[in-house]
Formats: C-alpha cells, sequence, structure tokens
C-alpha cells in the first residue's frame, strides 16, 4: 500500500523535503511508516521520541494501523503564543 507522509517545520528541514509517498506492505502501522523513514533519513531518528503523528488530520498513535492512500504527518513539538 501507499501512504502519503508530510514533514513540518524543522523536521521538513532536516530531512529536506516535505512530502514523500512511502509503499508499506499490507497491514503496516505508523511505527512501520516511523521505521521506514527513519532507514531512508537517519536524520529523522533526531526527532522521533518528541514527534507529534496524524493519520488524515486526526492526532494518531505509532500502533494505529494505516490503509491506502492515507495521510500520515510528522509534526514536531512546538511552542510559543502570547
Amino acid at each position: 500500500m501507499r501512504v502519503h507522509v508530510l514533514f513540518f517545520g524543522p523536521v521538513a528541514e532536516a530531512l529536506g523535503l516535505r512530502e514523500h509517498w512511502l509503499e508499506l506492505p499490507s497491514g503496516a502501522r505508523i511505527a512501520d511508516c516511523l521505521d521506514e523513514c527513519q532507514r531512508r533519513w537517519p536524520a529523522l531518528s533526531a526527532w522521533r521520541s518528541r514527534l507529534h503523528l496524524s493519520r488524515n488530520l486526526e492526532s494518531a498513535a505509532e500502533d494505529s494501523p494505516l490503509a491506502e492512500a492515507d495521510e500520515i504527518g510528522l509534526l514536531p513539538p512546538v511552542s510559543g503564543g502570547a
């Protein structure tokens, strides 16, 4: 199955890309997606434990199952505001 991975903020800057389509085996979970991303882009390992994850615009956990054409967001921690 193919999933669309979106990278945001400093994660995107560290990896040098904002999005990528990944081919994953049927039955894959978000953790499998992260493992594959980390294999392709080792710089992701510096962020992995601090990422907020989304699946189809909703908050998700690493053990969330994936389906064909899901959109996975890898969001770094944010702070700020007034």
